[in-house]
C-alpha cells in the first residue's frame, strides 16, 4: 500500500514491519529537510525543533548498540541536526554522555538540570 505513495522510495514489499515504520519516519524526516531548506533561518530553526524527536531516536540507538542490542539505523538528519554529527562518533557510553552533556541537549543524568 505505501510503496505506491511518497513512501516508496524507501517502503519496499518484503520489508518487516519495523523496517517498514523507520522507512516511514525516514520519509518524513527528508521532507522535513527540503522543508527547512526553503526557510528563512528563523522557521529552518523551527523545523529543526520538529526533528529533534529524530536526533533524541539516534542517541537512543547508539546506547542500544553500546549494550550489543539490536538497533535500528541512524536516521540522516542534515542540517536539521543539532549534535548528532558530535554524538555520532563517540565510542561508548560514558563519552557519548559527556558530549550530550557539553551540547544543548545537556547531561541527561543531571537531576532538574534544564537548558
Amino acid at each position: 500500500m505505501l510503496t505506491g505513495s511518497a513512501y516508496g522510495r524507501d517502503v519496499r514489499p518484503g520489508l518487516t514491519v519495523e523496517q517498514a515504520q523507520h522507512a516511514v519516519r525516514a520519509a518524513l524526516l527528508w521532507q522535513l529537510r527540503v522543508l527547512a531548506g526553503w526557510q528563512p533561518r528563523a522557521g529552518a530553526e523551527l523545523v529543526r525543533r520538529l526533528a529533534a524527536w529524530y536526533e533524541i531516536a539516534n542517541v537512543e540507538e547508539q546506547f542500544r548498540r553500546f549494550a550489543g542490542a539490536p538497533a535500528e539505523p541512524a536516521y540522516e538528519l542534515g542540517a536539521l541536526a543539532t549534535s548528532w554529527r558530535r554524538l555520532a562518533i563517540c565510542g561508548s557510553p560514558a563519552q557519548l554522555r559527556r558530549a550530550l552533556a557539553s551540547s544543548p541537549w545537556g547531561d541527561p543524568g543531571a537531576m532538574g538540570r534544564t537548558r
